[in-house]
């Protein structure tokens, strides 16, 4: 079941879908900490929150894949933990920055945009019809 279940999920079967998620996460984290700290001037002068909530929405979609043998509460809660307290280490991270500013509206924009990538899946199932959904053995 395990395997099947990573398969829908992920694309990639098995433990290696996982894997493949790992990697990704790895690969969005440092993305999103080069962005968050570089200087204002930078790529990402107009960022808002909008692309908080893009970043972390991302983020959280990324880790309940990660974490998708876990069961139903760990599948919501850990992925959403993660991201919320990585979005809150990089706050703290801007706050030690001459050019940069730690502000709640962010970190609140990271809680939701997490909130929103980890629900949305969930409602998936209610929105297509019983022939595209996964079946189960």
């Amino acid at each position: 079941m395990r395997g099947r279940q990573n398969s829908y999920r992920c694309g990639v079967s098995g433990d290696a879908g996982v894997r493949v998620a790992r990697v990704l996460v790895v690969v969005w984290m440092t993305a999103v900490t080069v962005a968050s700290l570089s200087s204002r001037s930078g790529y990402l002068s107009g960022d808002g929150p909008a692309l908080h909530a893009l970043a972390y929405l991302v983020l959280a979609w990324l880790l309940r894949h990660v974490w998708s043998g876990l069961p139903m509460p760990g599948r919501i809660l850990a992925p959403l933990a993660a991201a919320v307290g990585f979005g809150g280490l990089i706050e703290m991270a801007q706050f030690a920055l001459p050019d940069r500013t730690a502000e709640s509206g962010d970190l609140l924009a990271n809680g939701a945009g997490a909130a929103v990538g980890l629900l949305v899946p969930l409602l998936r199932p209610l929105a297509v019809g019983p022939e595209h959904r996964p079946r189960t053995p």
